[in-house]
């Protein structure tokens, strides 16, 4: 990656779609995650699983640093990994760093209160991004917001994916169907072609220290 800075964060996105039993990928991927949680320069993951979709899930792994998920990805480890995982799913695969996040509060694992935005920006990126932060001030304005995180692809920078959470389901339906959320998506539609996705939260973790 020419010109990247080996020092700075770097979020992995993948993209899953088990083809068999979900049951059995959920244990194998819990397993790979407890391994990354203890990598040097990992920070966080975040996994969701669609509602419409309960096969298709979306692994965002934060590293501290770009340096630290090179230096993982050419270890057997990881590669046994990835060769057990890869016969379960078809995968498709990103990098993003993040432009915009807003911390306010955690989500509750289980709940149907995460949803994703993804954007292919057609104007100009900057005012997506400014529309993006006033619907998550608009959230900010009703009960149970817990956060976003706008994350520009590295790969194909008009690519975006955002990342809306609430502690519970009730708040997001709540949210959702709120005077004005339709009109601040009018307005991301405007600069981009965007699409949403309802999802569940699977896991919020952050690296095993010590």
């Amino acid at each position: 990656m020419p010109g990247r800075d080996l020092n700075g964060p770097l979020t992995v996105i993948n993209r899953f779609t088990v083809k068999d039993d979900v049951d059995t990928f959920e244990r194998e991927f819990r397993e790979h995650c407890q391994f990354l949680r203890r990598q040097e320069q990992f920070d966080f993951l975040v996994t969701v699983q669609l509602v419409d979709r309960p096969q298709v899930y979306v692994h965002l792994a934060h590293w501290r640093s770009l340096h630290g998920f090179l230096q993982l990805v050419h270890e057997d480890a990881f590669l046994k990994h990835v060769q057990r995982l890869g016969a379960m799913v078809e995968a498709h695969a990103d990098q993003a760093v993040s432009v915009n996040r807003v911390l306010r509060t955690e989500a509750l694992p289980g709940s149907a209160n995460v949803v994703l935005t993804h954007a292919q920006v057609v104007g100009e990126h900057r005012e997506f991004e400014r529309r993006f932060r006033n619907t998550s001030e608009h959230f900010g304005q009703l009960g149970g917001f817990g956060g976003s995180d706008l994350l520009r692809s590295t790969v194909s920078p008009t690519d975006y994916l955002g990342l809306s959470w609430w502690y519970d389901s009730e708040s997001c339906d709540r949210a959702l169907v709120s005077d004005g959320y339709q009109e601040h998506r009018i307005g991301m539609a405007g600069t981009a072609d965007v699409a949403t996705e309802r999802t569940r939260l699977i896991a919020y973790e952050r690296a095993i220290t010590g």
